[in-house]
This record gives C-alpha cells, sequence and structure tokens, in this order.
C-alpha cells in the first residue's frame, strides 16, 4: 500500500524552474512619503497638498510626528499621518511612482491605527497599484486597536512598474480621523534562472570543451558562477566568473590524460551569498545539471627489464599476442532524464622475450580501452501557479526572532521567512503543517516576545539559541535541493532532517542531563526510541495517503506525527546509546 501510495505521488510532483531571493525590503513607504505625490478632496474635487502638514489643514494632511501613543498604548518613535480632508467623504491620497515588483513576487506589510485619543476615528483605507489592482481594502475604527497585515501582491504584476496609491477615505465624518501609520513597506523576491547551451557535452581526455551559461532574471545584485560533482581529473572555468543578471559566461570543461572516463551529472551554479554574524547567508542560488561524458584510449608503456647474465651466444626471439574486443550498453533512468551509454573495450597482451648474447629483453604491451558514449536527455518544464493571500493581524510573523534581533527585517528573520515563505509555503504538505504549527506558536509567542522586549538578558539568550536554528534550516534544505524538483518529497526531506538536528540539538542535552540525575537516584535510564520509530513509520504512511487522496486534514496529522517523531526519535536514541555505554 505504501509503495503504491508513493509511486503516485511521485507521478504528481512538478518541478521547479527558477530560483527565488530571499525577501527583501525593498520600499518602506513612511520613509519614502516625503518625496511622493500627495492629494487630497472629496468625491467631486481634488487638489495636490504638500507633504509636511502642519496638522490644523482643513484640506487633510500627511505628516511626520515623533514619540507618539497610539490607539494600542504604545509609544511609537516615528509613525505617519494621514488625515484626510475635513469634510465628509473627504479622502487622502500619496502617490508613490515607480514601484517595481520583481519575477518573484512581493508582499506589502502595514501597521496602522490612531492616535491615544482621536474615538471618534473611522476611516476607509484602500491600496492600490494604479488603478486596477487592489491589494487590499478594509474599514478601520478606532476601538479596532492598531491592525496588522500582510497581502500578497498579485502574480499578475510581477516584472511590471507600478504607483503604488495608498487612499484613506473619511466616511460619513472626518472628525478625529487621526490615521497613524507605524508601519508600511513591501518585500520583494527577485528571480534568477540558470540554463546551459547546450545541457550535455562530451570530451576526450587530454581536450576541452565549452559551454554557454545563460543567467537571466531580475536579481539587481552580483552573482558567482561554480561547477561541483566534477569527476576526477576535470577541471572547471568560468568567463567571465560572476555578473548581474542577466549575462552570459562560457564554462570552459578540461579533462586531463587521467580522467575518470563515463558520464557524470554536473551541477552549474549561480549564486549571491553574505556571512552575516559567523553565518553565510545564502540570498539566492540556482543551478542546472551538464551531462557531461569523457572518453579515450589510454595505454600503457612498455616495460623494459634488463639484466646481464653470465656470457651467452645464444639468440632466441618469442611473440604472443592475445586480442579481445567487448561491447557492453547501459540504460539508466534518472527522474526526467535518461542515459543510454554504449561501451567498446578493445585490450590486447602482447608479450616479446628476446635473449641476445647476455642480454635478456622482456617487452609487455597490455589493456588498450576505448569508450564510446552517447547521451539522451529529457526535460519536462511544469509551470506553478501561486495563489495570493492575505493574512491579517500578524499572523505570519516571527515575533520570537523579530524580538531577538530587533528588526523584522533582520537578515536572521529574513531567513527564517525565507525558509517558511519560500519553501515550506509552497507545498501541500508545507502548508498544512504551517496550520498546525501556527496554531500551536502565536497561542504563546507574544508573550515571549513581550518578555524579551523587557528583558535585555533573555533577549541575548534567546538570540544566541536561533542561530543553530538557521544553521539546521540552511542545512536541511540545501540537503533537499537535489529533489527540488519533487517539491513534496523536498520538504518531507528537510522535515525529516531539520526535525532530527533540532531534537538532537535542543531536546536531547536536558533530556540527557535529567536520566543522568534519575540513574544516579533509581540507578537506571528509561530511554526506548522503538515507540518513536513506529511512530515515524505511521507517519510517513500517512503522508503518502494524504498527498495521494489531497485531504489537508490527514496532512495536518501525518505531518504533525512525523515532526514530533522525529523529536522524540533524536532524543532517545543517543539516551539509548548513554545507557549502553553506562552499563
Amino acid at each position: 500500500m505504501l509503495a503504491t501510495s508513493m509511486a503516485l505521488l511521485i507521478q504528481n510532483l512538478s518541478s521547479v524552474n527558477a530560483a527565488y531571493s530571499i525577501p527583501f525590503k525593498e520600499y518602506d513607504f513612511i520613509e519614502l512619503a516625503e518625496g511622493a505625490e500627495w492629494s487630497s478632496g472629496t468625491p467631486t474635487e481634488g487638489e495636490t497638498i504638500e507633504f509636511g502638514g502642519p496638522d490644523t489643514d482643513d484640506r487633510g494632511f500627511a505628516m511626520y510626528k515623533d514619540n507618539v501613543v497610539l490607539n494600542d498604548g504604545k509609544t511609537y518613535s516615528k509613525i505617519l499621518e494621514t488625515h484626510p480632508r475635513w469634510e465628509p467623504h473627504g479622502w487622502i491620497m500619496g502617490a508613490y511612482s515607480n514601484i517595481y515588483i520583481p519575477g518573484g513576487g512581493a508582499t506589502l506589510y502595514g501597521k496602522v491605527g490612531f492616535i491615544q485619543g482621536g474615538t471618534a476615528g473611522k476611516v476607509k483605507i484602500e491600496i492600490r497599484l494604479g488603478d486596477s489592482i487592489v491589494l487590499t481594502t478594509f474599514d478601520l475604527e478606532y476601538a479596532d486597536g492598531v491592525r496588522s497585515f500582510e497581502v500578497d501582491v498579485p502574480n499578475t504584476a510581477r516584472g511590471n512598474t507600478y504607483t503604488l496609491k495608498l487612499i484613506v477615505d473619511a466616511g460619513e465624518s472626518s472628525g478625529q480621523d487621526w490615521v497613524a501609520w507605524a508601519e508600511l513597506y513591501m518585500t520583494v523576491r527577485y528571480e534568477m534562472i540558470v540554463s546551459l547551451e547546450p545541457d550535455s557535452l562530451d570530451i576526450n581526455r587530454g581536450e576541452s570543451g565549452a559551454i554557454t551559461v545563460h543567467v537571466t532574471g531580475d536579481y539587481p545584485e552580483e552573482v558567482g558562477l561554480s561547477a561541483s560533482d566534477l569527476p576526477s581529473g576535470v577541471t572547471a572555468s568560468f568567463n567571465p566568473p560572476s555578473g548581474t543578471p542577466p549575462f552570459d559566461s562560457t564554462l570552459t570543461l578540461t579533462a586531463s590524460e587521467t580522467a575518470d572516463v563515463g558520464v557524470s551529472n554536473v551541477k552549474v551554479r549561480a549564486s549571491h551569498a553574505v556571512k552575516v554574524g559567523g553565518l553565510w547567508l545564502t540570498y539566492i542560488s540556482d543551478y542546472k545539471t551538464l551531462a557531461l561524458g569523457v572518453t579515450g584510449a589510454t595505454a600503457a608503456p612498455p616495460v623494459t627489464t634488463t639484466t646481464t647474465p653470465t656470457p651467452s651466444v645464444t639468440v632466441s626471439t618469442v611473440t604472443s599476442t592475445v586480442t579481445s574486443t567487448a561491447t557492453e550498453t547501459i540504460t539508466e533512468t534518472a527522474g526526467a532524464s535518461t542515459i543510454t551509454e554504449t561501451i567498446t573495450e578493445t585490450t590486447t597482451v602482447r608479450e616479446t622475450t628476446t635473449v641476445r648474447g647476455p642480454v635478456v629483453t622482456r617487452t609487455v604491451t597490455e589493456t588498450v580501452r576505448e569508450r564510446e558514449i552517447r547521451t539522451e536527455t529529457k526535460t519536462e518544464t511544469v509551470t506553478s501557479t501561486v495563489t495570493p493571500t492575505v493574512t491579517q493581524a500578524g499572523g505570519p510573523r516571527c515575533l520570537i526572532a523579530t524580538a531577538a534581533f530587533g528588526s523584522d527585517l533582520a537578515p536572521q528573520v529574513q531567513v527564517l521567512r525565507g525558509f517558511r515563505d519560500g519553501f515550506v509555503m509552497k507545498t501541500f504538505a508545507g502548508r498544512n503543517f504551517m496550520n498546525v504549527f501556527n496554531a500551536f506558536y502565536y497561542s504563546w509567542s507574544p508573550y515571549v516576545a513581550r518578555a524579551e522586549h523587557e528583558n535585555e538578558v533573555l533577549r541575548s539568550m534567546i538570540r544566541a539559541s536561533i542561530y543553530p536554528l538557521l544553521s539546521i534550516l540552511e542545512f536541511s534544505r540545501s540537503l533537499a535541493e537535489p529533489l527540488s524538483a519533487t517539491s513534496e518529497l523536498a520538504v518531507l526531506l528537510a522535515g525529516l532532517v531539520a526535525s532530527s538536528l533540532i531534537g538532537l540539538i535542543y531536546f536531547a542535552p536536558p533530556f540527557i542531563i535529567v536520566a543522568l540525575i534519575l540513574k544516579r537516584r533509581a540507578g537506571k535510564i528509561s530511554a526506548t526510541p522503538i515507540y518513536p520509530a513506529i511512530s515515524l513509520l505511521f507517519g510517513l504512511i500517512l503522508f503518502a495517503l494524504a498527498e495521494v487522496t489531497a485531504l489537508p486534514t490527514l496532512m495536518m496529522i501525518s505531518s504533525s506525527i512525523i515532526v514530533l517523531s522525529c523529536i522524540a526519535l533524536a532524543v532517545t536514541a543517543p539516551t539509548k546509546i548513554l545507557k549502553a555505554l553506562l552499563k
């Protein structure tokens, strides 16, 4: 049953043809407000107004204010106030020009409320790209408190430039419409695609061959090129070795006289990584596989042995030759690629012994191998469509990490968000697991985040504890990268690895300490990994069934069982080993 389910699962998996960067905070609309075009008016007329107030202008105003208390009781060091015209259905609008939406998409974040005391405040807020794409629209009242929102920009906007329009409408009354923006910014994800021309190459020993590497997309930073999984004796060089997309580079592969003969899958990669606090943070990475065939012939040099025995006048020569030829055809299928390898091998062994006077000469020539290799590669392209979603009130925020590093846009927080949004949430299994995880995480994380704000020591401890998690997520994602064409299996592998390492690093040490204390008191350690192992197997069976049936509830149950079982297994297995060592 499990084998059948997994087979059906693999048949329905899709491939990903482009890589996307981690989110960048590209547009801070509060900081950009001073350069935007502001206007105000009524349903029948409007006019341009200057940014900066004053806040007594009855035409409406947009201006910065410092150290302001909002209707959540908190003090904000800088806010943007946007008050509509002081008339029924008066409005104010800020127009931000040249907002580019990259190929990887964009997300708008906002946090808006009223200045404390404006209890009569009631407005309608709308944010759109141009005149046709409405990102969000909602009613806001003073009693609602400060409201957070997150909106994914529709896929249809990708690759285009717009004017973002921020509109505040007073409704029936403009009294105390002291609308205050604590946050309003857009993160973007740039796109990069690596392609090879051609995607297969045959070279002989002692020779070189070249292909063209195309790096396309809108990623704005310089990326470096590299080749990995090269066969022994083969070297690679790029010209140029780096560039800002789009650009082309020539990859030259050189095989030495002793290079390994055969077909290898060489990964040609473009990437951009930066070292942050001792941790390498990969902003973007994409690779394609080159089918490299190395052919050639090798002849062992003659071996001559000379000895000087007692003088003799005997002269004799004996020569024997044995020649054999063998042909073998091997066909392998891996994923979307079919490789056919035809090997023709000719072996000649010739031995000549000559005795002339006091000199004995023995010459042996052996083994000449020739290989002819043909490679056929089939490629399947599948288009993936992402449906934009809107999440309210901080649900997707990494609250604990944000409080620890002081900003929602700190590089470490971006790594966590990139793993979640750019990898986990793009799969059926990942989305359903995150539904369960979010319900658990957000039930207690706000209290921890609040405690971090009030205690610097706690914040430092949590910040230090997050660094291993960042390395775990990066490692598990890189380990699953070869399965990127089968995204559901990739996220399953990453989940198994990440959960096991989390259990090993975070939970196993305190569990072992407690076990040692109990051993000292009770004389024994109780740890049985068999039960977590059985639970993990059960979870994997349910996972396969959930993929085949596409049942979200079943996937939530199975993914949760898998994660908890991996953590438990990573805790109990070392304890079991320790128990055996202490006997």
